[in-house]
């Protein structure tokens, strides 16, 4: 009973993050690319401003560093692209543009 409890759960929750996530399957499937590695980016970014846990902050910084880097470059080169479409322009609007840190 506990395991099909579970189960339901997981399956519920799948289908809520599909069902509200900002990605069409008529969206070019580099922009869903996108969407999907900033969303994850956000996630970290998110946790790493909370007071820190030592039994994920080497999680987290692998998170920002694999899910973030490259996102600015590669946000403007998305709205560079599809300026033309404002329906993808208002869901690449929804990002920041400068979220990396820049090493001098």
């Amino acid at each position: 009973m506990r395991h099909l409890i579970f189960i339901f759960a997981a399956f519920g929750l799948v289908m809520s993050l599909a069902s509200c996530g900002s990605m069409s399957t008529a969206d070019p499937l580099e922009v869903q690319s996108f969407i999907e590695q900033r969303d994850a980016c956000e996630r970290f970014r998110a946790e790493s401003a909370k007071p820190p846990n030592p039994g994920r902050s080497l999680e987290i910084t692998a998170g920002l560093r694999d899910f973030c880097t490259g996102t600015d470059e590669r946000l403007a080169q998305l709205k560079n692209r599809y300026a033309d479409s404002p329906r993808i322009i208002v869901k690449l609007n929804r990002y920041e543009p400068h979220i990396e840190v820049r090493h001098k």
